[in-house]
């Protein structure tokens, strides 16, 4: 099989290869990010990680509220809505923070765009776009890209003091993740709780890649 790019000399100021192993050309489209080409967003900040897991595992995760509650310490369980629309996925979730003495609300909306790129955007309490990105490589290990961009605030200190207390909360979150993703058993039926979320809707929308 080939790897074919994209009909696009460059998106996003990134190159994307899709592997089909009948060799056909891409079914679908990467997403448009246009906040990359925005001034009224910060430059990339970029972290990746090697993890032992696949990528639809790793999918499941991002609707699973009840980890949100007891592995990230939200203040409450976020309420998950999710759906698909051919090969994009989408998914909302309005999650809790703490704040002093109060609770804010913020969303997240994810759009995944096959089981290789997306985009999640953070809003309501730091303005944060990311660009999601895992490449499978081998049968155990998938290289996983958090490109994130934060939209800028009053001053260039205030910004990139926020730029990266945030981008490095979301990376610890996501290290929190890795020992769940690495240890955790596949189930083709299994006993889910009213706080598991929408994990069928991945499963079902993940079918159309096999």
């Amino acid at each position: 099989a080939r790897l074919r790019s994209w009909p696009v000399e460059e998106k996003n100021g990134a190159v994307y290869l899709y592997f089909d192993k009948e060799g056909r050309e891409p079914a679908f489209d990467v997403p448009e990010v246009p906040e990359y080409a925005s001034p009224e967003w910060t430059d990339v900040i970029r972290r990746d990680w090697v993890v032992a897991s696949c990528a639809q595992e790793m999918a499941e995760n991002s609707v699973d509220p009840a980890h949100f509650r007891y592995v990230h310490k939200t203040a409450d369980l976020p309420e998950a809505k999710a759906w698909s629309e051919g090969p994009v996925f989408r998914a909302n979730l309005d999650y809790p923070v703490a704040v002093g003495d109060g609770i804010q609300h913020g969303t997240i909306d994810i759009y995944a765009h096959g089981m290789g790129i997306g985009v999640t955007y953070f809003r309501g309490i730091v303005d944060t776009a990311v660009l999601v990105s895992g490449t499978p490589l081998d049968r155990g290990r998938v290289h996983h890209r958090l490109s994130f961009m934060v939209r800028k605030r009053e001053s260039e200190e205030a910004t990139q003091a926020i730029a990266q207390a945030f981008t490095s909360e979301i990376a610890r979150q996501f290290d929190e993740d890795i020992p769940i993703w690495e240890n955790k058993i596949y189930l083709e039926q299994p006993a889910l709780s009213d706080g598991d979320g929408p994990i069928g809707e991945v499963r079902r929308w993940a079918r159309q890649f096999y």
